[in-house]
């Protein structure tokens, strides 16, 4: 079986992560490098995106990360409940609605209670899919440096043990989840 790349529009597998012709990842994820998406790239896959009616569930959640990566959050809403009542355990949509609401809060304009809330939303996204740990990751270590470090709270042991959990997994300098948190 085959779908369109979602930067070239070429025909790809839909077993493939990467596209054949172009190379591009065949749906984002907060722990793609950043690098590798030129504006260009980003411009390209959003009009294909936004212009396709058949996007299945990659697509659909690589469409809202880069209505987060716009600042459009408005825009984010309808997909993300249709993808719950279509998927209500997966693990990735779960972890992208976090993310978002972590994103209207602002990590600075978080309570430690809505960053308790979101750390918990994310050991839950990893019950359910642990192929979603670099991304978790990444987003973890933005709500280390920017809010517990940066305003001098203590780390709760719980979202030490998270992190700890996560040790073993590389997450780019440079990777999409820093783009949405800048």
């Amino acid at each position: 079986m085959s779908k369109k790349c979602i930067n070239c529009g070429a025909s790809t597998s839909t077993k493939a992560d990467e596209c054949e012709y172009c190379g591009s990842p065949q749906y984002l994820s907060l722990a793609h490098k950043s690098s590798f998406f030129s504006q260009e790239i980003k411009d390209s896959i959003f009009h294909n995106l936004q212009n396709e009616d058949n996007n299945d569930f990659d697509d659909k959640l690589s469409l809202i990360i880069l209505y987060l990566l716009n600042d459009l959050e408005s825009e984010v809403a309808g997909l993300l409940n249709e993808l719950s009542i279509k998927y209500p355990k997966s693990g990735r949509l779960l972890f992208i609605k976090a993310v978002k609401d972590l994103k209207l809060s602002g990590i600075d304009n978080a309570s430690p209670s809505e960053i308790k809330n979101i750390t918990s939303k994310f050991n839950l996204a990893l019950s359910f899919d642990n192929e979603i740990a670099a991304e978790v990751k990444a987003v973890l270590l933005i709500i280390q440096q920017s809010y517990y470090e940066y305003n001098s709270i203590n780390i709760p042991e719980k979202f030490i043990a998270l992190i700890n959990n996560l040790i073993d997994i590389d997450v780019p300098e440079d990777c999409l989840a820093f783009e949405i948190f800048k």
